[in-house]
């Protein structure tokens, strides 16, 4: 296959499908992976398209085993699926589970298929993407999961890039703000469009680090001030 390869999850919508459309349209072999099939009118963005549940072992190892019969090699994985609970220590019959399937899909997840795909992501130059949140650099009230393991994913990527340094394996950390998406009670309102941060993804897929528009005042202020953000992180339960 000549086409280069992207392989995204969490594809079937938000970010996730914006992406996939904008490296459709810039000529690359799109490869999706979501819970659920994206409706029936943009199933012409995606080249390829597998169903896989992130939190569970033994789909995401059906989804790799698939995608190493069928591919030679990959150019860009992009760790996009995320999930987001809402709820509180206090409520002890919810908390651990639901703190264990963030940790599941947002961190553990991608660190299972990187590690598996590694070998054809060495074929030759590649990218692994994986986009990390602003909710890394202080707690959100009601979303201690979410939180917690977009730092785990962060700091994992830090090391994923050092131990990756003498290879061909660029590892890129994308940092966005509040998308409008229907993770968020109130994106609709204050999220920044998801095309648009796809866009700039794209254009900027070169760097190590990519602070998104809508993140980069607080990842600003979080080097100097980290008080302060927390107080607003703390504020802002939307």
């Amino acid at each position: 296959m000549k086409q280069k390869i992207c392989l995204i999850t969490g594809a079937s919508r938000g970010l996730g499908l914006e992406l996939a459309s904008k490296y459709k349209s810039s000529g690359y072999f799109v490869v999706g992976l979501s819970t659920q099939k994206p409706n029936m009118e943009i199933m012409d963005i995606f080249d390829d398209y597998v169903l896989c549940d992130l939190s569970s072992d033994s789909s995401i190892d059906s989804f790799i085993c698939y995608i190493e019969k069928k591919y030679q090699s990959i150019d860009i994985l992009i760790h996009n699926a995320a999930v987001q609970n809402h709820y509180s220590i206090l409520d002890t019959a919810q908390y651990k589970n639901l703190l264990l399937n963030e940790f599941v899909v947002n961190f553990l997840a991608p660190v299972k298929i990187t590690s598996a795909l590694l070998p054809m992501l060495m074929q030759k130059p590649s990218k692994i993407i994986a986009i990390s949140s602003l909710l890394q650099l202080g707690p959100k009230k009601s979303a201690p999961g979410y939180c917690s393991s977009k730092a785990a994913l962060s700091n994992w990527v830090a090391n994923l890039r050092v131990q990756l340094n003498l290879t061909d394996i660029k590892v890129v950390e994308v940092v966005p703000g509040l998308i409008k998406t229907k993770m968020t009670k109130n994106a609709s309102e204050k999220g920044v469009e998801p095309s648009l941060l796809a866009e700039f993804i794209f254009r900027n897929m070169d760097k190590e680090m990519v602070i998104l528009p809508g993140a980069r005042l607080a990842w600003f202020l979080a080097g100097f001030a980290p008080g302060l953000i927390r107080k607003i992180l703390l504020k802002g339960e939307d």
